[in-house]
C-alpha cells in the first residue's frame, strides 16, 4: 500500500520527508545498489563507526530506501525518504533515524540502504533494519537499524584532472536553446568542474558568468546516456590556441552586418543617424565569436552525478596512468 504523501510543515523535522515527487537519482542508485566501486568500501569497524557518527553530528539529511523483502525479483522500495541519522550506538551497534509522520511501522529485517554528503565526501551504505517505534502522538516515530555491514566513503579530488576524448561521452549544455552554448566540447574534467572549448562571443561566457540548470550528459552515445542539471560558475576564460579549432566542427563566419542607407533612419530634424549606427557597429564587433577555453566549476550538483563522476574520473586516471607506464 502507498504511504500518505507527507509535507514539511506536518513534519517535526523539516528535512524528514517521504519523497513523493518520483525516485531521484540517487534513490534510483540505492534501490539498483550501486554505492559505490569496491575500492571505496570501507571495512575497519572502528573507521565505520567513526564516519557514521560524523554523519550523525552533522545533521544533514540522507537519502535513505527500504525495500520490500527480496522474492528473487527487481528491487522494490517499500519507502522512500530523506530523514538525519539521530544518533549511533556504539554498544548495542545500531542506528537511529527519524521517519516522516503518519509512515506505518517498519518491520526487522528488511535492507536499508542511504546515501548523504557529508564536506564533499560522498557516504553511502547498506544495513539491516531492526524496526520502528512510535511516539506518543501516534505520528512521530524511529527507525532501527543495525549499523551497515556495506559502507563506502567516495571522497572528492577536484584538483585532479584527466583529459577526455570523443570517445569518453561527456556533453556540456550551457544554456539550452542557445546554439553555441549547446552540446560544447570538454577538453578535461574532474570531480569539481570542466574545461571546455566552444566558439561564442566573450560577452556571453565572461569570468564570473554564472549559469543556472546546466545539463551534464554523459555516455553520450553509448546508448545508456545519463543527463545531470548542475548550476555551473565561470572560473577563466582565455583564447583558445588556433591549434584547437581543429577539435570542433568548422562553422561558416558570420555575414557581414548589412549596410542600410543612412537616409532611411534620418531623423525628423533632417539628420542622420551616424553616432547610432557606429555603437551598432561596435556592438556588432563586440559580440562576434571568438574561440575560447573555459574553466568551469560545478557549483551546485546531485549527489549521484558526484558519485557518477568520481567513477569516470577514477577510471579514466587508471587508463592514463597504465598508459603512461607502457610508454616508459
Amino acid at each position: 500500500m502507498p504511504l500518505p504523501p507527507t509535507t514539511a510543515a506536518e513534519s517535526e523535522f523539516p528535512s524528514t520527508l517521504v519523497l513523493v515527487s518520483g525516485l531521484p537519482a540517487d534513490a534510483h542508485a540505492l534501490v539498483a545498489g550501486d554505492l559505490g566501486d569496491p575500492s571505496y568500501r570501507i571495512d575497519s569497524f572502528a573507521e565505520s563507526l567513526d564516519l557514521m557518527r560524523r554523519v550523525a553530528h552533522s545533521s544533514v539529511a540522507a537519502t535513505l530506501v527500504v525495500l520490500k523483502p527480496d522474492d528473487g525479483q527487481a528491487p522494490d522500495p517499500l519507502l522512500v525518504f530523506s530523514a538525519r541519522l539521530a544518533s549511533v550506538q556504539e554498544d548495542s551497534q545500531s542506528l537511529e533515524m527519524d521517519l516522516p509522520l503518519g509512515t506505518a511501522q517498519v518491520p526487522k529485517g528488511l535492507r536499508l540502504r542511504g546515501s548523504v554528503k557529508l564536506q564533499g565526501v560522498i557516504v553511502t551504505f547498506e544495513c539491516e533494519t531492526l524496526g520502528s517505534r512510535h511516539g506518543a502522538d501516534g505520528q512521530s516515530a524511529v527507525l532501527m537499524a543495525r549499523l551497515p555491514f556495506r559502507l563506502y566513503r567516495l571522497q572528492r579530488r577536484d584538483s585532479f584532472r584527466v583529459p577526455l576524448t570523443h570517445q569518453t561521452g561527456v556533453s556540456i549544455t550551457l544554456k539550452a536553446g542557445v546554439r553555441p552554448l549547446e552540446n560544447i566540447k570538454a577538453l578535461d574534467m574532474s570531480c569539481g568542474g570542466v574545461s571546455v572549448l566552444l566558439r561564442a562571443p566573450l560577452e556571453a561566457v565572461h569570468q564570473g558568468k554564472r549559469f543556472p540548470r546546466a545539463t551534464v550528459r554523459l555516455g553520450v552515445g553509448s546508448g545508456s546516456e545519463q543527463t545531470y542539471q548542475v548550476d555551473m560558475l565561470v572560473r577563466h576564460v582565455r583564447l583558445a590556441p588556433p591549434g584547437l579549432n581543429q577539435l570542433l566542427a568548422h562553422k561558416p563566419p558570420p555575414a557581414p552586418p548589412v549596410q542600410r542607407p543612412a537616409a532611411k533612419y534620418a531623423t525628423k530634424a533632417g539628420g542622420s543617424s551616424g553616432f547610432r549606427e557606429s555603437a551598432m557597429a561596435a556592438v556588432g564587433a563586440l559580440l562576434q565569436p571568438e574561440l575560447l577555453q573555459l574553466g568551469i566549476e560545478f557549483e551546485s550538483m546531485p549527489t549521484a552525478l558526484e558519485r557518477h563522476l568520481a567513477q569516470l574520473v577514477n577510471e579514466l586516471g587508471v587508463r592514463l596512468m597504465t598508459r603512461v607506464k607502457e610508454d616508459e
